[in-house]
Parts: structure tokens; sequence; C-alpha cells
């Protein structure tokens, strides 16, 4: 598996309590992907045959080590029984610690399933790590995407417009990030669903003080955004509602750099109009390209080895094990656990924290990875 090592162990926590691998230092709490229902046995049976979470992997970066805990639930299955969630999470919680990780990340849809992190806070009477949504390094994470598809895209951002869609804690914090640290666009559009206009009119207010730049709100329908959006060609996207963007009314030249979960756009069709055209530039916003090699370990049962050792060379090796890059929230974790820590997120990204977590990773040589859509590095403006 080239840079993924294969251990006998059945677990992380298996091979740390047994002495045979040094504790981590942070760890990260994702779910499953979508799988067809025979793999998704296969694992039932053979990774999750308690029911119960699961270190299955670890990730030694250039900060610290960081434990890949597993829950036995996919994506799609997050909303659907929010106690359950809590009750996995929870757990999750004590296999972290008995791996020996001081802070654990929430990553993907588990932050907004829990109230941001507020949900599942452990009881400060026993020996938990802390939780972050690690948001503020993917917020530092999508601002490093943009600064790098503004250069390959050869635009000028104060001559453009920059439009957000999604003015969530994400969006809002992204935002603020890129004014603060990146030219002032000519204009900013901000886009939202109706019951959010009060609040971002309070938000377009607060910005156009702080940053003396023209600002309109944007209220988008039920399906889709409004043409203020596609007037752009700067977008970023930090939305839960999908494919709310059409990539084929997009102008040429379009830098988009997407965090929403899902994708606020249609992958395929992005993929055809780049492939046809060359002329937009469309990728993931949270990952984060590291200065040195990454090194990753599984630790798995031999009943559910063949199945996962397919399922990450199918498509979790791109973006999850890869050996150059990772996401910026599963980052967070070891960040936060480090000797000076960087401060943790749980509620809103605080602007200010973002600002912190930004400059170390600049400070610390990480950069924004070539621009990719999940595992399909395709999109590039000609």
């Amino acid at each position: 598996m080239n840079e993924i090592i294969l251990d006998d162990a059945p677990s992380l926590s298996h091979a740390i309590t047994r002495g045979l691998v040094a504790p981590v230092d942070g760890a990260a709490i994702v779910c499953l992907p979508e799988l067809p229902s025979d793999v998704r046995s296969v694992l039932n049976r053979g990774l999750f045959s308690s029911g119960k979470p699961v270190a299955i992997a670890r990730h030694e970066t250039p900060v610290g080590s960081i434990a890949l805990i597993a829950l036995p639930r996919s994506t799609s299955e997050v909303y659907a029984d929010r106690q359950e969630l809590r009750r996995l999470i929870g757990l999750a919680l004590e296999e972290a610690a008995r791996v020996g990780a001081r802070v654990v990340s929430l990553t993907g849809l588990i932050p907004s399933a829990t109230g941001l992190g507020a949900d599942v806070q452990p009881d400060p009477s026993r020996r938990l790590p802390s939780i972050t949504t690690g948001h503020a390094t993917t917020v530092s994470a999508v601002v490093l995407m943009l600064a790098n598809g503004l250069e390959q895209a050869q635009l000028d951002l104060s001559q453009e417009t920059l439009a957000c869609v999604g003015v969530g804690s994400i969006g809002a914090a992204a935002l603020w990030l890129a004014l603060r640290v990146l030219p002032r666009p000519a204009k900013v559009v901000l886009c939202d669903l109706f019951f959010a206009k009060p609040r971002l009119e309070a938000f377009a207010r607060s910005v156009a003080e702080e940053f003396g730049v023209e600002v309109d709100v944007a209220i988008a329908p039920a399906h889709g955004v409004p043409e203020q959006v596609y007037d752009a060609r700067v977008i970023v996207g930090a939305t839960n509602v999908a494919n709310v963007l059409d990539a084929r009314r997009l102008r040429a030249g379009t830098v988009l750099i997407d965090d929403s979960a899902p994708h606020c756009f249609d992958i395929t069709v992005a993929r055809a109009r780049a492939q046809a055209q060359g002329d937009i530039l469309v990728s993931e916003g949270g990952l984060v390209r590291s200065p040195t090699p990454l090194r990753h370990r599984l630790f798995l049962p031999q009943r559910a080895r063949a199945v996962v050792e397919q399922l990450v060379n199918a498509s979790l090796r791109h973006q999850i094990f890869a050996p150059d890059q990772i996401m910026g929230c599963v980052l967070s974790s070891a960040l936060s656990a480090a000797q000076d820590p960087l401060p943790r997120t749980v509620g809103p990204v605080d602007p200010q924290h973002a600002l912190i977590h930004y400059r170390a990773l600049r400070a610390l040589d990480f950069g924004a990875p070539a621009p990719q859509c999940e595992t399909d590095p395709y999109a590039a403006v000609t």
C-alpha cells in the first residue's frame, strides 16, 4: 500500500496498550463513506462487531501524531439519530483516551449534528480529551486554497467580486479571514437562505464597516442561487445545501473554492465544463499540504483487512491517506494538543482564532495542495 503501513494489531488502541507503538497526541472522529451493502456488512462483522467506534489508523504529521477513530455510521446516517450519535461520540472519546489523545476533532458533518460540538462536551469529572470542531484550521485551509486558486487563475482579487454561498460559522469566518489576509475585493456578495436574512444583513454591515468594502446581500431561492453569485468570478462555498450552483453558468475564469458538505455544485457537471472548456478552477477548500511527507499506519483485524485495503485504495487514499496532504479539521487536533496549543473551536469560529491558526500554518510551512474535488484533481483554468 505504498506509504501506508499495515500493522498486525487489531486496532490502534490494542497496539498502544500493549506498548507496541507510542501514544498519539490528537485524534479525529470520522464517519464511514457511503458503501455498498456487502462491504458495509463485512465491516460491521469484522471491524465493528462490538458496535463501538474503533481507532483504525495513525497519522504522523510535522506537528504530532493523530489517531483516526471510525464510527460505525456512514455520513448519511449522521442526522438520523442524534441521541445515538452522541452516545457513539462518547465512546469514541473513551477510545481516544485509550490511545493517549489530548484533543479530539470532529470531522465532516459531525459538528453540524452536535451543535458545533457543544452537545458532546465531555464530563469534566472524567479524564477524557478535549473537543474541537477543527473549524479554525478548516477556515485557514479554505483561505490558503483561495489564495492558491487566485494565483493559478491569475486573478487580482482587488478587481473582482467575492461571493460567499452559505454564511454560517465557516463561511463568515472564511470571509473575515480572507478580507484580513488577502487583497480586498472590489465587492462582496453574501448569499444565504431567507431565514438568515437578519443575521446576514447585520454581518454585511459589520464587514462593510470593518473593511471598507461594498457588501450586497443576496437571498437564495429554495433551490439555487441568485444571479449576483454568477456575476462574481471568485466564489467560496460553505453551505449544507447540495448542488445549488450550476457550474455551466459560471463565468469564464471563475475560481470556486468549496467547503460545503455535500458539495454546493455537481462534480460531474463541473468536470464536463472543465474538460470541454478548461476555463474554471474548482476545488475542495478544507485540505492543507504538508511541508514534509506524512506517514500512515493502519491497524485492522484480519477479517476486515482486505475490504479496508480495497476501500482505502479506491476512495480514501487521495485525501485521508495521502502522502503530502491532510484535512484541516483532522490536523487541528494535533495543533491544539501541541506544547504551545492553538485555540480549540466549539461553537461558531472565533475570527481571531482563525487568524491564529492561519498564521501558525504559514509559519509551519503548511500550504495549499493542488486544486481537487474528492478524488478528482481535474479542474483548472487555462
